[in-house]
């Protein structure tokens, strides 16, 4: 029989369940072990083999060196950091999303590692460009579009979706704003972010469509000037359940992506009042734009054009319409995808400070989160995608 481990601590166990976001039940579900075991184990009562320990670790995606702390490791609340979305909502968080949002802070200590705690960029947006519930929106929404040097008829003129956010996402990182994608199992996260005076992050969920990506990259960004950590889900209807300064800021910064995206100035509002065809005439509109349909919509209900009822409806027919297209497709080489997810900018400087010799290979490999004889490969498609 194989011997229990000796030195692990039962408060540990159960923060890092607490914190994976499983209850008992569902750890012991996904371990494979009863809930009366688990909890005599975070009791002290009895302990895991090994093998059970590292199944834990697996589960809860954390290294099994962290249960024999005698202490939960220092590491903030989401409660706590994330005052975007109600308290509830954020308790409900799934293990994949806690987990994302770890990875993600993880990216953010290997950036102060590889580049000296300094931000490689020239300028730091969230540094230069700082808003607070006083700042005018549609002055805030001009002050950043000087800054980012990108005018609307160049944002009209990019051909699609796809070349509009990519398009974003290299003039954000030009900025000192670093922007990494993932596909997430709680579809109805549309994005994060991690507000940093040196190193502020945007997470985006690859499984939405580029259009919503890209509304999430404005909305995050806002999010970073507001400086708040914040995340945001698909489903708008939480900003209704929160309250005070909260409330406010969810507010301001759905009206700045809205705004920045779609300028009240020239947005053809009586056109779409009488189109034939609703739906169509905000797909073509949203072409124009090179914003997703949604947007539109939300600029309409802004406008009293349209009420909440038909928003929401046709907001979650097109989402599900997406997701459907999407699960039909097969699924993409682990290369390509890790470097789209990566981003230029990151990899361009973690790949510079290895050939510099500033980095070892295998730290390297712990900074993007991958297997040291995979670097080389990867790297090879990073430069063949540039």
């Amino acid at each position: 029989m194989a011997e229990r481990v000796v030195g692990i601590s039962g408060i540990v166990l159960r923060w890092a369940r607490e914190r994976a976001g499983y209850s008992i039940d569902e750890a012991a579900e996904a371990t494979g072990r009863a809930p009366d075991e688990l909890g005599a184990w975070e009791a002290g009562e009895s302990a895991p083999t090994y093998r059970q320990l590292e199944k834990l670790a697996a589960t809860y995606k954390r290294p099994v060196a962290v249960f024999f702390f005698p202490e939960p490791p220092s590491e903030p609340e989401v409660t706590s950091e994330f005052r975007t979305l109600p308290e509830s909502d954020l308790e409900r968080l799934e293990p994949d999303t806690r987990f994302a949002i770890r990875e993600t802070r993880a990216y953010q200590e290997s950036l102060r590692e590889l580049t000296g705690g300094r931000n490689p960029a020239e300028r730091v947006i969230a540094k230069d460009i700082r808003a607070t519930l006083n700042t005018n929106v549609p002055t805030l929404v001009s002050r950043v579009r000087e800054y980012l040097g990108v005018s609307l008829r160049e944002q009209q003129n990019w051909s699609g979706g796809e070349a509009a956010f990519k398009a974003w996402r290299t003039t954000f990182e030009g900025v000192g704003v670093f922007v990494f994608k993932r596909s997430f199992k709680q579809k109805a996260i549309s994005a994060f972010c991690l507000h940093d005076s040196e190193f502020p992050l945007i997470m985006i969920n690859n499984g939405t469509s580029f259009n919503r990506q890209t509304f999430s990259l404005f909305h995050e960004l806002a999010h970073l000037l507001y400086g708040v950590s914040g995340v945001t889900t698909e489903d708008t209807s939480y900003v209704a359940r929160l309250r005070g300064n909260d409330r406010a800021i969810e507010v301001a910064c759905n009206r700045f992506a809205a705004e920045f995206l779609v300028p009240r100035e020239g947005f053809p509002l009586e056109q779409l009042r009488s189109a034939d065809d609703l739906e169509e005439e905000v797909a073509r509109v949203a072409r124009t734009y090179n914003v997703s349909r949604e947007v539109i919509l939300r600029r309409l209900m802004d406008e009293g054009a349209v009420d909440n009822e038909v928003y929401t409806r046709l907001a979650e027919q097109w989402n599900e319409d997406y997701r459907r297209a999407v699960s039909s497709t097969p699924g993409g080489d682990y290369y390509y995808t890790k470097a789209a997810y990566l981003g230029d900018a990151f990899l361009t400087l973690a790949f510079d400070q290895l050939h510099s010799g500033r980095v070892a290979l295998g730290d390297l490999a712990e900074h993007l989160q991958v297997k040291a004889k995979n670097i080389e490969t990867l790297e090879s498609y990073f430069r063949r995608r540039k």
